[in-house]
């Protein structure tokens, strides 16, 4: 008899473990098939691959430079990001009317001293930049605003948001010397950063409208309705090809009545 009971639960035991491995077999499977699911659609725009999907976060942006900063200069970036970036679109929103604003209060005079001490502590963390930049904005400082663009490219030499919004920033104001000598020759997202696998969607977009733009205002339509065609590849539906492609046809007559 005591044999008997043995054999079972030698027989329970083989049993449990085969349904234990066949259980993580099936986990293994499932893992797999989510990475699969959930692995974002990946195109070739301007010489390099672009992810296509605008909440995919890829090793090289920006959230992942945030590593760098300790858990407490983190949490102090978060908190002071969320004053200064409120207070930037509430002055937009209020554009015109009279009264004091965000930036006259002590909290947002505090938050702006936090981002400066970390601007200066990380100098590679372009988030810090963007912030304090918005900062900059909010209170008005021009000069500021400016010297931090100048030194955008030579600080940030690699990331697609700092160069398309200074060479947007010399085009607006005709400066067409200096948005050539910001781009450099590179024309295309490969040329711009090569030891880059991976671009996302929103640094191939800031790209192609700033290049595009560039080529718009040196008479080189070809090479703008190349871009043109990218951007309308990638976000189709998003809209950002309209500024592009009214100023490629912007001298186009109108078609008269038939």
């Amino acid at each position: 008899m005591a044999k008997g009971k043995r054999r079972d639960k030698q027989k329970q035991k083989k049993q449990y473990a085969q349904r234990l491995t066949e259980r993580k077999a099936a986990q293994a499977e499932l893992e797999s098939n989510r990475k699969q699911w959930d692995e974002p659609e990946v195109v070739r725009v301007s010489g390099a691959d672009v992810v296509l999907d605008h909440s995919y976060d890829i090793a090289d942006t920006r959230d992942a430079e945030l590593d760098a900063l300790s858990p407490e200069d983190l949490e102090a970036f978060l908190e002071a990001s969320k004053i200064v970036s409120n207070a930037y679109f509430a002055k937009g929103r209020a554009k015109g009317r009279q009264g004091a604003g965000a930036q006259d209060e002590p909290l947002f005079q505090e938050k702006m001293e936090t981002l400066l001490r970390m601007y200066e502590k990380y100098p590679k963390v372009v988030a810090l930049h963007i912030e304090l930049r918005l900062g900059y904005y909010v209170l008005l400082d021009e000069a500021r605003i400016e010297a931090m663009s100048a030194a955008s490219l030579q600080r940030y030499p690699h990331d697609v948001m700092m160069l398309t919004t200074r060479v947007e920033e010399f085009l607006d104001d005709g400066q067409i010397d200096q948005a050539r000598e910001a781009i450099r020759g590179r024309f295309t997202l490969a040329e711009f950063d090569p030891a880059r696998e991976l671009f996302h969607i929103d640094d191939a977009i800031a790209f192609l409208i700033a290049i595009g733009r560039f080529h718009v205002e040196t008479n080189q339509i070809e090479k703008a309705l190349v871009c043109l065609a990218e951007l309308e590849m990638i976000d189709d539906e998003g809209g950002t090809a309209d500024e592009l492609h009214d100023l490629i046809y912007a001298d186009e007559p109108e078609p008269g009545p038939e």
